[in-house]
């Protein structure tokens, strides 16, 4: 590969350069000494020598670039075409100490992007990317999606911008960030950048920022920040910025088109404590370099749309993010996976969240398993697993015949602690056919022949009326039917069934019997 001429400007800053270098772009794949009997150079080699050295060799070509220590006084004989594409360093120094020191240089950068190539082959994630670029670019750089949520970060260094901070504290820009932006009409300048572009306005970070912002479609995708907190802009940190969106640019092109990369910085923890079993230290430090909190108020969903194309999950990934910023979403084996950290009473939040994820789930057809509220992150593996449970089971019983088991008031949203006494009670064929043999569940099948004859919904009433503790009333307001109507089919169904409601022991059989109702297998 060829190393630009900006990148070794700024490794030879110490030694007071001075380009004479008139082509910006150049770059070199070799670096050399100057030969003392120079009879054949390269034109794609950079060579290292004495000013007089240089300036005494019969040599001369346009196309042929050096570095020269300055060893002589100035004079006469330095005329812009005897000057012509040489850089001196007006510094006492060995030509072998630069010769090492650029050699090192250029070691250091292909070694640099022979790494990232054998990550991008190995499919590795943007974070492992940005962790092997910081001994390299030595800036804070963070990568933001559209929905501004935290992709990747340079998680060993640090900055002290508050707006960077708070990005990686939360997850995602707070909602004061975002006011910053919208002040300052970010997003609108965000539109209209193409290629990489610097930002010294200080208005959001107290440094200047060389940015990239990517698109497919024409639409905004993610954004690339540098922080310029440890190295100032350059033309050379830009040259090393653009190598690694070079590479970057393979991870976001994977991602638009492969549900399965990994893109956001807590992706890797969240699949890998549901695939495998981790040990605690390993789980607590990848936690921290992830950005997500050991302990918390933590609740986790599982959604599974009816159309698992790519494109229609990361739409559906992005309109959940739009509406919770909070939320953790990883695309895992056609599925949107969400962890949510609660910084509110978890109770309050669900009830608010509710009719946020129906309106998503109708819009995509999707259902959507819940778990029950955990505070540890060592318990999101079970956690996955009720979630998958209340999925599995909570989609089968959205199709009953009668509407009172959604007890979201959702036929799309089911919570596990709805559904596992069907899983525990069906968890294998076996304990599902025994189960269903029980006189409750005959009753159930009773009561579901006589609707389907005779159009009534004695089974839907039953239900109700048990789930409101019997009570005439409520059950009359639910149903939209009178009171003394409530009374009297309650008594048909006991005729009908020779069950006894006065019994606590028979109501709880109805009511497990209800868990695992279904008619096409009782049938």
């Amino acid at each position: 590969m060829n190393i630009p001429l900006s990148i070794v400007m700024d490794e030879l800053a110490a030694y007071k350069p001075e380009s004479y270098v008139s082509e910006s772009a150049v770059a070199f794949s070799v670096v050399n000494i100057f030969p003392s009997r120079p009879h054949t150079l390269h034109e794609n080699h950079l060579y290292i020598g004495k000013l007089s050295d240089i300036f005494a060799a019969d040599w001369r070509s346009t196309d042929i670039h050096c570095i020269a220590v300055r060893d002589r006084i100035r004079d006469e004989d330095e005329t812009p075409e005897r000057m012509k594409n040489i850089v001196v360093l007006n510094s006492n120094c060995d030509p072998l100490d630069v010769f090492t020191a650029i050699q090192r240089c250029f070691f250091h950068i292909i070694e640099w992007n022979e790494q990232m190539k054998d990550y991008i082959i190995q499919n590795r994630p943007m974070q492992d990317i940005l962790a092997l670029s910081e001994s390299v670019i030595g800036n804070y750089i963070t990568i933001s999606d559209s929905a501004l949520g935290l992709m990747a970060y340079t998680a060993g260094l640090s900055v002290d911008c508050p707006v960077t901070n708070a990005l990686v504290a939360n997850g995602y820009h707070n909602e004061e960030s975002v006011a910053l932006f919208k002040k300052y009409r970010l997003p609108e300048a965000w539109a209209t950048k193409g290629d990489i572009y610097t930002n010294d306005s200080r208005t959001i970070s107290p440094y200047p920022n060389i940015c990239k912002v990517v698109r497919y479609n024409n639409s905004y995708f993610a954004h690339v920040i540098m922080i310029c907190n440890n190295k100032a802009p350059s033309d050379g940190l830009v040259a090393l910025f653009r190598m690694l969106i070079d590479h970057l640019m393979v991870c976001f092109e994977r991602q638009w088109h492969d549900e399965g990369s990994s893109l956001h910085v807590y992706d890797s923890i969240i699949s890998s404590l549901i695939d495998e079993e981790l040990p605690l230290d390993i789980i607590a430090e990848r936690a921290r370099y992830s950005g997500l909190p050991m302990t918390a108020d933590f609740r986790f969903f599982k959604i599974s749309p009816d159309n698992k194309t790519s494109v229609m999950l990361q739409r559906m990934g992005q309109d959940i993010l739009g509406h919770m910023p909070e939320a953790k979403v990883t695309l895992h084996k056609s599925c949107l996976l969400v962890l949510i950290v609660h910084r509110s009473e978890a109770r309050r939040w669900l009830d608010s969240a509710v009719p946020i994820l129906e309106q998503i789930m109708e819009r995509y057809g999707a259902q959507c398993g819940i778990s029950t509220p955990f505070h540890s992150l060592t318990d999101l593996p079970l956690a996955h697993e009720q979630a998958d449970i209340a999925l599995k089971y909570g989609s089968r019983q959205s199709m009953l015949p009668f509407s009172g088991k959604a007890k979201l008031s959702s036929p799309r949203l089911h919570a596990y602690e709805d559904h596992y006494p069907c899983y525990l009670m069906c968890g294998t064929p076996e304990t599902a056919r025994l189960a269903r043999t029980t006189r409750a569940s005959a009753a159930l099948m009773t009561l579901y022949d006589y609707d389907r004859q005779h159009g009534t919904n004695n089974l839907e009433l039953l239900f109700v009326y048990l789930n409101n503790d019997r009570k005439a009333t409520e059950t009359a307001g639910f149903m939209h039917m009178h009171r003394n109507n409530v009374i009297y089919r309650i008594n048909r169904i006991c005729e009908m069934t020779e069950l006894d409601l006065d019994d606590s022991t028979v109501r709880f059989r109805l009511l497990l019997a209800y868990e695992i109702f279904s008619p096409m297998d009782m049938a």
